[in-house]
């Protein structure tokens, strides 16, 4: 396959860096929009459930300025038991095409789409296939990021797909699984020029030694799942567990001069927690942008707006 050269006007040339908060439904998207947050992503596996909710929404998305990514829902799938069935190709080729049909028809409000990596089931000669029938032509209307996986019978590490890919596209996914090898694709891709997508590649630590060009998080959702606090005190970025909830009543004022009720918040109802971890959330974006405005070797600092939430 032929890597595509980016043209200077296209928008993943300009952008610097970004953070997406992730959705899995939609409640949790309309929490990320009421509060302002712009750059947002949901799995098409999660999406595919409300269809008719989704275009009007990106479209406003798309006209504040926001970008919009989604993925394929590979993740979820793997995450589930495999049978026989599903190691064909042809069990996959309904919902590819319906994917990828869902991506020409919305092309004008997505950002970036990932390709259907589905390596650990159907294997790698079946994902190149798809990634030069189905996701390369789209390419003429939006990003396209093609996912690494780490495979256990020859390329243990993902490593060498990963050096594959950088040579085909511009734009390519890692797995927060493979952060053990940090160094290693970041050397990678800075070596080929290629831009570097890590999903659920949220650990402060790692992002400031090695800032990719976007990650994503659904972590914010952790105060209602887990009882966990996220805080951001204008230069640092710390997690707090259920144990320690007492906590949060020192920031009291913080969060009243966001509008959140401590009442609220100490009732444990569902969109002031989250929108309390939102505030620290933006703090944990504000830190990485910061570091990856430095560091990424990328189109001035100037192209994008910081001041966006």
């Amino acid at each position: 396959m032929e890597r595509r050269v980016l043209e200077e006007g296209n928008e993943l040339s300009k952008r610097k860096a970004t953070l997406f908060f992730s959705a899995s439904s939609v409640g949790d998207y309309t929490t990320l929009r009421d509060f302002g947050i712009k750059d947002t992503l949901v799995s098409y596996f999660y999406l595919r459930k409300s269809l008719k909710f989704y275009p009007p929404q990106l479209e406003k998305q798309h006209k504040e300025g926001g970008i919009f990514m989604t993925d394929s829902g590979a993740f979820s799938f793997m995450g589930k038991k495999v049978e026989h069935k599903m190691t064909t190709e042809e069990y996959w080729l309904p919902y590819l095409e319906e994917y990828v049909a869902w991506l020409h028809e919305n092309k004008k409000f997505i950002f970036v789409a990932a390709n259907l990596d589905l390596d650990m089931i159907v294997g790698r000669e079946v994902v190149d296939r798809w990634n030069e029938k189905y996701f390369k032509p789209l390419e003429k209307d939006i990003n396209v990021v093609y996912v690494v996986h780490q495979d256990a019978q020859g390329d243990k590490t993902g490593l060498l797909r990963l050096k594959e890919y950088c040579q085909q596209h511009n734009y390519v996914g890692c797995n927060q699984t493979m952060k053990d090898n940090a160094a290693e694709i970041y050397r990678i891709c800075n070596a080929y020029g290629t831009k570097v997508h890590g999903f659920a590649w949220t650990e402060m630590n790692l992002l400031q030694r090695f800032p990719f060009f976007s990650v994503d998080s659904v972590t914010w959702l952790g105060g209602t799942r887990f009882g966990t606090t996220y805080n951001y005190d204008g230069k640092n970025f710390s997690t707090i567990d259920y144990k320690h909830k007492y906590r949060r009543k020192a920031n009291r004022i913080k969060y009243e001069d966001a509008g959140l009720s401590m009442e609220d918040i100490r009732g444990e109802k569902r969109i002031p927690i989250n929108n309390m971890n939102l505030l620290g959330w933006l703090g944990f974006r504000r830190e990485f942008l910061k570091i990856a405005h430095c560091k990424l070797k990328n189109k001035p600092v100037l192209y994008y707006d910081k001041t966006r939430r």
